[in-house]
């Protein structure tokens, strides 16, 4: 920047030099020049180097704090306060209206009877809706979320036949609204019927879930989200998206506290 106003600088002190030299030239050329015109000309000289030196000071002046980068859903410390769908210390279940309860049991006996000695692993459930149009059974949604009570579920999913995101249940919340006796009329209206017809999927922010629209992809970042919140203050928390695939949730809190960390 520096360097930037001194050329400013120089460019006037040139600019008027050739004009005094040619002020010279023509004097000694015998060509008469007033006084007057000679002075004006310096003035305005003087005064264009003036405000090209002012100009470049006014516009490389950094802005009050500085720009800061947006924090990007897929890089830290965004992940963070997301959580993944799939990893490490995750387990996955898909269950499809075509399985029975034994069924169920038999595929994921690993998760659904953990050994002792190996440490209790978040549950992702992901419940598919069948291509052929059969819908779940109440009944076997409620002996599956009554098996999986004393374990850890984290996310219940719910995506149609080609896995496209329909809706998102915490499992904690799932665990208090379908675990238990006499839960089959939620199980219908917050699941069953709900993968019958997706376009009803913002019943789920009723009981602190998100709906189709409540997603972002995760090349997005916080302050988009944020955004959302705002334009509609019935979302509980985000779907992270990849290709459209969900991959992890963020709750509206968190977001905040991820933004408040980052004015």
């Amino acid at each position: 920047m520096a360097r930037r106003r001194w050329l400013a600088a120089l460019i006037g002190v040139v600019a008027g030099a050739l004009a005094f030299g040619g002020y010279m030239a023509a004097t000694t050329a015998g060509i008469h020049v007033k006084p007057e015109l000679v002075m004006v000309g310096g003035a305005a000289l003087a005064f264009a180097a003036a405000v090209a030196v002012f100009s470049l000071v006014v516009m490389d002046k950094p802005s009050q704090g500085g720009a800061k980068s947006p924090i990007w859903l897929n890089e830290e410390p965004a992940t963070e306060f997301i959580f993944p769908f799939k990893g490490e210390n995750t387990c996955a279940m898909e269950v499809t209206p075509d399985m029975s309860f034994g069924q169920i049991m038999a595929r994921y006996q690993d998760v659904l009877s953990p050994r002792e000695d190996k440490p209790k692993k978040a549950i992702t459930l992901t419940l598919k809706a069948s291509p052929k149009g059969k819908s779940f059974s109440t009944v076997t949604l409620q002996q599956l979320f009554l098996a999986l009570k004393p374990l850890s579920l984290q996310h219940v999913v719910l995506v149609t036949p080609k896995g496209q995101f329909v809706g998102y249940i915490p499992g904690k919340r799932a665990l208090t609204e379908f675990a238990g006796d006499k839960t089959d009329e939620k199980i219908g209206k917050y699941i069953v019927k709900l993968l019958e017809d997706p376009g009803n999927s913002s019943v789920l922010r009723e009981i602190s879930g998100a709906s189709a629209d409540d997603t972002v992809a995760e090349t997005d970042d916080s302050r988009h989200a944020e955004a959302k919140v705002w334009a509609n203050e019935g979302v509980q928390g985000f779907v992270i998206h990849r290709h459209l695939k969900p991959v992890g949730y963020i709750s509206k809190s968190d977001l905040l506290k991820l933004n408040a960390r980052w004015p």
